[in-house]
């Protein structure tokens, strides 16, 4: 992704401390954002309500694709919390500029 010309990020509503070990211990290099009371979650509106252990809210998965203007150039959003955006399918949207931004 970084050949590209792009940087990946995960957000995650885990606390950060718990972040950093996950991070370190599987050798991740990307940025992790920590959001545990799902403010950015619920701004982008990506929880999803009953679907987690026991009927828990869970984040549902999503990709975004974000220029350096901070625009969503694409979006990738899913009801399945197994389903994601394949690495291939992110990379031919960023090279075809599928949408236009979004508002």
């Amino acid at each position: 992704m970084n050949r590209a010309g792009f940087k990946s990020s995960r957000l995650a509503w885990t606390r950060r401390i718990l972040i950093g070990a996950k991070k370190q211990k599987l050798g991740y290099t990307y940025t992790f954002l920590s959001d545990p009371k799902a403010e950015v979650i619920r701004r982008y509106d990506l929880l999803h309500p009953g679907a987690g252990p026991k009927g828990a809210d869970i984040p549902r998965p999503a990709e975004f694709l974000v220029d350096s203007t901070g625009t969503i150039r694409w979006v990738n959003l899913t009801e399945n919390i197994a389903v994601r955006a394949r690495p291939e399918q992110v990379l031919e949207a960023f090279e075809q500029g599928e949408q236009a931004p979004l508002q």
